[in-house]
């Protein structure tokens, strides 16, 4: 108080000391042992207090922020999941849903299993629209395609986002303060990991844990000294391949100074054992190892003699067993006093000893050679990013997205592959075909093909499970149909279907184009006449907006009819309403162009052209207006 009232008597500002809350964030301290003298407003314990949209408080229960963070996060999706201008889910759960998340997981520690249940029900959202967790919803596509951003939906995976955030965190804390400053919280981080890793923590490689696993069964590791969070980071970093973490080989003398212990490096395995701790079996000889690591023993260098060779086996036991307490001595066969082996010495002994030879071997350098100037290295976590190698506190955020990156994955085939379109490369391209396609229509039109050429959408033939029970489930909705349900015949044969692309197919046919049920299912296959090849671009553009209209509107209508019974309209009156509503998507698409654009003025051109077909004059005489943009002046 007393530096408070300092600075209000130079500032000249007030402190209304009645509204001011102090905060204990000292669990240990109890409040009613707090001597303010009456001056200070204490939040009382369990209450919680939000500072800048985290949650502190004292002796709040452990899951508190999650838990309330969880709470709002599930009610968003009812709040906003249901706005009437909510047509794009997969948007509105990156601007409105999932942003509330990122501000808090940046700062604490999520449990898996609520991972789990917010990327179901973000994934119910956006495939079926569904707003509440307990909503039952069948995916539609494997998992494989469902999160990848190039060739699938592109639906945000929550833990990869999360250990994202966690790989920048520990960026922060590997990049060096500038010249002058300190970073308070990186030194009571150092603090923490240093404790974690007792005897096997180095002053001069601060950051050694990075090579170990955080095993919370682990007799050497005091993960209890480390805050929820950092073990939250420290398990994130440790769940990635070393082949990302360490993508560039490390020299020799990095080989050389990477602990050797609990290490996770490939390069310091030998055989099937692993580590050099699970050689370690017995409690005597743990403590007897970790005695050495105190004596400055943790990597394959700090073996070596002055000369710069591997030691013999009683140098080995000599040095290791220096200032131990427990250790035993007896009368070597020199007659000399000297320390005794504890069990299984030899075979910690032999396994370095294996794990050095293979290094070395690695390295074609000649058994027994002197390695005398061993210099002191970083550590090794480095990869090359634009023909540059570069140490992890400096890889760039898309490299870190990429190999946080951890969605699950099947051997299922992509849903648009074919015998031209079998290779990576041409899927992704066709791919994004299909986006830009069905960008230029409306997005519910566009939604639908989009689902459709995934084979998204429930069909009856895919109900075949409920065959034993309803024998008929996988036929047609309509009633006086018998044939099974499949997307060729529910958006294409159908005898109430098949006359509404006839009619459009009859107008189109002066521009050579079809709308055959190969080329709606497969974009890159539109094609014009030659006489037409001048326009493509711009028949293309009429071509998706009218295909997207009527997909959307066959959709609705065999809804419909399988939930609320309804017949579909007769056909003329279908391919009149068909003809009205492709026109108000191309007035849509008309509005969003510039006025002096060529392609728009293409796009008029060929649409008056279609307009004096035999099919479509006589509904372009019934509606004249029907490309007026703007709505008549009100007299």
């Amino acid at each position: 108080m007393a530096i408070v009232e300092d600075f209000c008597s130079v500032s000249g500002a007030r402190l209304n000391t009645s509204k001011c809350m102090t905060l204990v964030l000292n669990n240990h301290l109890d409040i009613e042992d707090i001597d303010d003298g009456d001056l200070l407003n204490v939040v009382p314990s369990a209450k919680p207090v939000k500072y800048l949209g985290i949650l502190f408080g004292h002796r709040l229960p452990r899951d508190f922020q999650v838990q309330q963070l969880n709470d709002k996060f599930l009610a968003a999706f009812q709040t906003w999941g249901s706005r009437p201008d909510s047509t794009r889910p997969q948007g509105m759960m990156s601007t409105m849903l999932l942003s509330l998340l990122w501000h808090v997981t940046v700062a604490v520690a999520v449990p898996h299993a609520m991972v789990t249940v917010w990327q179901r029900m973000a994934n119910k959202y956006i495939l079926g629209r569904k707003t509440r967790l307990t909503d039952h919803h069948r995916p539609s596509i494997c998992r494989k395609w469902q999160f990848n951003k190039q060739l699938g939906l592109g639906i945000p995976h929550i833990a990869s986002k999360l250990r994202a955030q966690r790989l920048l965190r520990l960026q922060l804390l590997l990049q060096p303060d500038q010249p002058g400053t300190i970073t308070p919280w990186k030194s009571l981080v150092q603090r923490q990991f240093s404790r974690c890793m007792n005897k096997l923590h180095r002053p001069t490689h601060p950051f050694d844990f990075l090579l170990y696993y955080p095993n919370r069964s682990s007799k050497w590791l005091y993960l209890w000294e480390l805050h929820p969070l950092w073990h939250d980071i420290w398990q994130h970093w440790a769940s990635i391949p070393m082949t990302s973490r360490i993508a560039t080989p490390p020299s020799l003398d990095q080989i050389l100074n990477l602990p050797v212990w609990l290490t996770s490096y490939p390069g310091l395995h030998f055989g099937t054992t692993g580590t050099t701790s699970n050689v370690v079996k017995t409690a005597a000889c743990r403590r007897w190892c970790r005695n050495g690591a105190g004596n400055g023993f943790h990597s394959l260098k700090d073996f070596f003699t002055r000369q710069g060779t591997w030691p013999t086996k009683t140098a080995f036991v000599n040095r290791l067993s220096s200032n131990n307490p427990a250790a035993q001595v007896q009368l070597l066969a020199s007659g000399e006093m000297g320390f005794a082996a504890p069990e299984r010495a030899g075979t910690v002994y032999s396994h370095l000893t294996n794990i050095f030879d293979q290094i070395i071997r690695t390295f074609a350098i000649r058994a027994g050679t002197a390695l005398p100037h061993v210099a002191i290295t970083s550590h090794p976590f480095q990869t090359v990013v634009k023909d540059q190698v570069i140490p992890f506190e400096l890889w760039p955020m898309n490299f870190l997205s990429q190999i946080a990156y951890h969605a699950p994955s099947d051997g299922k085939p992509h849903p648009v592959k074919s015998p031209s379109r079998s290779e990576q490369s041409a899927i992704s391209k066709y791919v994004r075909l299909i986006r830009k396609t069905c960008r230029l229509s409306p997005p519910v039109h566009g939604d639908v093909w989009f689902r459709l050429l995934f084979k998204m959408l429930p069909v009856n033939s895919r109900l075949y499970y409920l065959q034993p029970q309803q024998p008929d489930v996988i036929c047609c909705v309509y009633g006086d149909c018998d044939a099974v349900e499949n997307y060729l015949h529910a958006f294409h044969t159908c005898h109430h279907v098949h006359p509404l692309w006839r009619f459009h197919a009859t107008a189109w046919r002066c521009f050579g184009v079809s709308f055959d049920w190969s080329t709606l299912t497969n974009i890159d296959r539109f094609q014009v006449n030659d006489r037409s090849k001048p326009l493509k671009g711009s028949l293309l553009v009429l071509w998706s907006l009218l295909c997207a209209s009527n997909l959307h509107d066959i959709w609705t209508t065999h809804n419909a009819a399988k939930f609320e019974e309804k017949s579909p309209p007769p056909p003329a009156v279908w391919q009149e309403l068909s003809f009205m509503r492709w026109h108000a998507s191309i007035r849509r698409w008309l509005r969003l162009q510039d006025t002096d654009d060529p392609r728009r003025v293409e796009v008029v051109s060929a649409l008056k052209t279609l307009h004096r077909q035999p099919s479509y004059r006589a509904l372009a005489s019934k509606y004249p207006s029907i490309l007026v943009l703007q709505p008549p002046n009100a007299t």
